[in-house]
């Protein structure tokens, strides 16, 4: 299912050339913490990775790894510790598309 995610989001990046892509790798708080802040690094570049692979063009780029550090659940269930171990990405506009927009509205 993830890889079905990350092919139809890449249609929509090369859709929109003019936007910046940041991606941000978490983990649980199963084990050190120094580990996971590398960990979470790691998972955010291998999405990264997988997007490139789909012709997103990987100076777009921002990859942050925040470990334990933001848990959207209880680390004190295995359902908890699954849905902390996760990737999210977000999309902005790049200046190039901030300058269309501001023209475009007189702004």
């Amino acid at each position: 299912v993830a890889r079905e995610n990350l092919d139809k989001l890449a249609v929509i990046l090369n859709k929109y050339e003019n936007t910046e892509i940041l991606i941000e790798g978490h983990t649980d708080s199963t084990g050190p913490e120094e580990y996971n802040r590398e960990l979470s690094i790691r998972r955010a570049q291998s999405v990264a990775t997988y997007l490139q692979h789909d012709n997103v063009i990987p100076t777009r780029f921002t990859i942050m790894g925040y470990g334990e550090s933001q848990p959207i659940a209880d680390n004190g269930t295995p359902e908890g510790r699954q849905a902390n171990r996760r990737v999210e990405i977000a999309i902005f506009a790049n200046d190039k598309l901030k300058k269309i927009a501001r023209e475009k509205t007189g702004g």
